[in-house]
């Protein structure tokens, strides 16, 4: 979950770079990269709040008739 977020931030960072030019280059890495883990983090204690079971793993026959 950390390399997700990490690369999530990162290709966050590369679209927002060319747009938002008026802070510096470290705060907006480091904020990417930071909200990218963040991000990662939560979605599956999202998903557990909301009792999805969509990260469940069965076994079986993918498409039963």
């Amino acid at each position: 979950m950390l390399l997700a977020g990490l690369f999530g931030g990162a290709v966050n960072y590369f679209l927002i770079h060319q747009i938002d030019d008026k802070f510096s280059k470290s705060y907006l890495i480091f904020k990417s990269l930071f909200l990218g883990v963040a991000a990662a983090i939560l979605v599956p204690l999202f998903l557990n709040t909301i009792g999805s079971n969509i990260l469940s793993f069965k076994q079986g026959e993918p498409y039963p008739d």
